[in-house]
C-alpha cells in the first residue's frame, strides 16, 4: 500500500513559550502546523500540537488568545480572504474562555463558511439546527468551559458531495463509548473528538462520518503517560495522528486522540493482532514487544498487552524487555570485531602464560584441555566443558563473577577434548565477555554499546539490566513470576545479560547480514566465518544459530523468552516477552506465529522508521 509518508512532529504539555519556539523552528523549516489543542493544567496554559512537512495552502496560526482577541484575529484573516479550518477552545486559570485556531488561504473558489464560539449549549443547538437546515454541514466543533459552563466553538460549510454524516455533543466518558459502539457498527468513522471539563465531569463533542476509510484508531481519556505510549505504539504500526485533543482538570491531563493508517491493509492488521493475541491468550503472557524489517527498514514494531500487570501500563515498542540468550549474538559480533581490528584470532589461546586471559583466574594449575581451549571453542560451544553438575552460571551466587570463573576452572575440567563436541554453555560466553575486557581495555558493556550498537544506532537503548525489581531501567518492563529477579544479570551480562527494545536487535542485524543496503560494521568475510557451523554442529556458528531458512538466536530464563531470526528471504524480525511459561520452547512456538505473520503479509511499507 503506497502513501506519502511526509516528516512529522508531535508535542504535548508545551508552555506557550515552548509552543512558539517550537512554531517558529518549524515553520522555518516548511512545516506546517496540522492540529493544535488547548488546556490548563495546574494552573499553566499548554497546547497539544501535531506539524507535518508538507506543501499547503499559505496558514494563519494564532494561540493563548482571548474571546476579543480571537474575533480580532477571525476578522483581520476574512479580511485577507483566509479561511477559519480550526478553532479549538479552552479554559484559563481564572475560568475564561481561550482560543487556538488555524486558517488557511484557498486554493480556487473558498466554500461558504459560518463559525461561532462562546455558545451555550442551547445556543450551539439552535445554530447546528439553522445551518444544517440551510444545506451547512459540521465541519469542526469544539467544547469547552467557560465560569464552570459549558461552551462550544464550531465551524459550518457548505459542502457538495458531503458523506453523510452525524454529530453529537454533551457526552458523559460512558455516553460517548456507547455512541461511538453503535456509530461504528453502523458503518461510520470517528473523524473528530473534543473532550473538555466541566464542573469537574469530563464531557466529549464528536463529528462521524460514513465513508471508505484508511485503518484508523480513537482513544479518549487518556494520561500523558498512555497517550505517549499509545502515540509510540501506533506510529510504528504506520499510523499518523489526525486529531489530538488535550483537556484537563486540575493537575490533570488527558487526551482524546484519532489515528488513521495509510501504509498498511486492515485485514494485515487485525491479522497481525489476532495472531499475538491469541499466542498470548493460550500461554498466559502479560506483555510482549515485536519488531519486523524487510530489506533493512524497520516497517512494523507494536508492544502487546501489559509492560506491569500491576498498574496497567501497557507494552509499547520503546519498552525495554531482557533478551537473555540472544545476548550470545551481541558478544560474537563484539569479538568478530576485535579479531578485525588484530586483537587476537579464532585460534588465539584463551589460557595460560600466553594466553588472552592469561593465568588471572584460578588457584591450581591448568590441565592441557584448558590450555588448548581457543576463542572458536568458546564461540562455538566446543570448549569441552560441560554443564554436568548444573549450570554453573546460575550457582553460587554468593561469588562474583571474577570468583565464579575460578570456581569453575578449579572445581570442573573439560569433558571433552576441545574442538569435538558441541555442548551448549554460558559459561563459554562469560569468558568471551572477559577477553573483549582484557583486549579492549574497556568494561564489556561499554565497548558493546561504543563500538557495536552505537555504529548500528545512534538511537539503541540496549543496556546490561539489573538484578532486582529495585534495579530496573526506565522504560523497563516487569517480569513474572518475581522468582525473575533471583538472577544475577550483571554477572550474566555477556551470555544472558542485555535489555533491549526489539527494534534495537533488528537494527544489530540490518549492519551485520551482508545485504548491502545499509554499510555493515563488519566486513563480509568476517560475516561469512561468524555463520558457518563447526564440525561438531554444522546449525550453531559463532554465536548464531543457524538453519536453512534464517539465522538468529533465541534466548530464555525466568521472565523471559526472545528470539532474533533473520530470515533468507529480506526479512527479519525480533520478538521479547515478559515471562517464561514452562521451558524454552516457547520461544519456537511465538516464532512460529511471527513465521506466520510474516508469511500472510505480501506488501510492507515503503518507509523506514528506525529512528535517525
Amino acid at each position: 500500500m503506497a502513501a506519502d509518508n511526509p516528516p512529522f512532529v508531535a508535542r504535548h504539555s508545551l508552555t506557550s513559550s515552548q509552543y512558539q519556539d517550537l512554531f517558529s523552528s518549524l515553520t522555518q523549516q516548511y512545516y506546517r502546523l496540522l492540529y493544535i489543542s488547548g488546556y490548563t493544567v495546574s494552573n499553566e496554559e499548554r497546547f497539544a500540537a501535531y506539524f507535518e512537512k508538507s506543501s499547503g495552502p499559505s496558514q494563519i496560526c494564532r494561540h493563548g488568545m482571548n474571546s476579543s482577541q480571537y474575533q480580532q484575529a477571525f476578522d483581520d484573516a476574512t479580511t485577507k480572504k483566509y479561511n477559519l479550518v480550526l478553532v479549538n477552545g479552552y479554559t484559563d486559570s481564572n475560568g475564561d474562555d481561550k482560543y487556538v485556531a488555524i486558517w488557511e488561504k484557498p486554493v480556487g473558489s473558498a466554500p461558504s463558511l459560518v463559525a461561532r464560539h462562546g455558545m451555550t449549549t442551547e445556543q450551539y443547538q439552535k445554530e447546528f439546527n439553522d445551518w444544517t437546515g440551510k444545506g451547512f454541514r459540521l465541519t469542526h466543533v469544539s467544547g469547552y468551559a467557560y465560569k464552570n459552563s459549558a461552551r462550544y466553538a464550531a465551524i459550518f460549510e457548505k459542502v457538495t458531495n458531503s458523506p453523510t454524516w452525524s454529530a453529537r455533543h454533551g457526552l458523559t466518558a460512558n455516553q460517548y463509548q456507547a455512541e461511538f459502539n453503535a456509530q461504528t457498527k453502523a458503518g461510520f468513522v470517528l473523524v473528530l473528538v473534543s473532550g473538555y471539563f466541566v464542573n469537574g465531569i469530563d464531557y466529549y463533542a464528536a463529528i462521524f462520518e460514513k465513508k471508505a476509510s484508511y485503518p484508523w484508531i480513537a482513544r479518549h481519556a487518556m494520561s500523558s503517560k498512555t497517550y505517549q505510549g499509545e502515540f509510540t505504539n501506533n506510529h510504528y504500526q504506520g499510523y499518523r495522528l489526525k486529531v489530538i485533543c488535550g483537556y484537563a482538570k486540575g493537575n490533570t491531563d488527558l487526551y482524546a486522540a484519532i489515528w488513521e493508517n495509510p501504509n498498511m491493509k486492515g485485514e494485515d492488521l487485525s491479522f497481525i493482532d489476532s495472531q499475538i493475541q491469541d499466542y498470548m491468550s493460550k500461554n498466559s503472557t502479560p506483555g510482549l514487544s515485536i519488531a519486523i524489517t524487510y530489506q533493512e527498514r524497520l516497517v512494523f514494531a507494536k508492544g502487546f498487552g501489559y509492560a506491569d500487570t500491576a498498574t496497567g501500563e501497557k507494552v509499547h515498542p520503546n519498552h525495554l524487555f531482557r533478551i537473555a540468550s540472544v545476548s550470545k549474538s551481541m558478544t560474537a559480533i563484539a569479538i568478530m570485531k576485535l579479531i578485525e581490528q588484530g586483537k587476537f584470532s579464532l585460534n588465539s589461546k584463551v589460557f595460560g602464560s600466553s594466553g588472552l586471559l592469561e593465568t588471572i583466574y584460578g588457584s591450581k594449575p591448568y590441565g592441557q584441555r584448558v590450555l588448548n581451549i581457543t576463542v572458536k571453542h568458546l564461540l562455538e560451544h566446543t570448549s569441552g566443558f560441560s554443564n554436568d553438575g548444573g549450570d554453573p552460571m546460575f550457582m553460587n551466587t554468593d561469588l562474583s563473577q571474577k570468583d565464579l570463573i575460578s570456581w569453575v576452572l578449579d572445581n570442573r575440567t573439560p569433558k571433552n577434548v576441545p574442538g569435538t563436541t558441541y555442548e551448549y554453555l554460558n559459561f563459554g560466553y562469560t569468558l568471551l565477555g572477559r577477553i573483549i575486557e582484557k583486549s579492549s581495555g574497556q568494561t564489556y558493556e561499554l565497548f558493546l554499546r561504543n563500538q557495536i550498537f552505537n555504529n548500528a544506532s545512534q538511537t539503541s537503548k540496549m543496556l546490561i539490566g539489573g538484578d532486582s525489581i529495585a534495579d530496573k531501567k526506565p522504560n523497563e518492563v516487569t517480569y513474572y513470576p518475581s522468582s525473575a529477579y533471583n538472577l544475577l544479570l550483571r554477572r550474566m551480562d555477556a551470555h544472558g545479560g542485555w535489555i533491549a527494545r526489539p527494534m534495537d536487535l533488528v537494527c544489530i542485524l540490518t549492519r551485520t547480514d551482508q545485504s548491502n543496503i545499509k554499510s555493515d560494521i563488519l566486513n563480509s568475510n568476517t560475516i561469512t566465518t561468524m555463520w558457518t557451523g563447526s564440525s561438531a554442529n554444522s546449525g550453531y556458528g559463532k554465536g548464531w544459530i543457524l538453519d536453512s531458512t534464517y539465522r538468529g538466536h533465541n534466548g530464555a530464563m525466568s521472565g523471559t523468552i526472545a528470539f532474533l531470526v533473520r530470515r533468507n528471504n529480506g526479512i527479519s524480525y525480533a520478538f521479547t516477552v515478559n515471562i517464561r511459561p514452562t521451558d524454552d520452547s516457547f520461544a519456537f512456538k511465538c516464532k512460529a506465529v511471527l513465521d506466520a505473520i510474516v508469511d500472510a503479509v505480501d506488501t510492507w511499507p515503503s518507509y523506514d522508521l528506525f529512528e535517525k
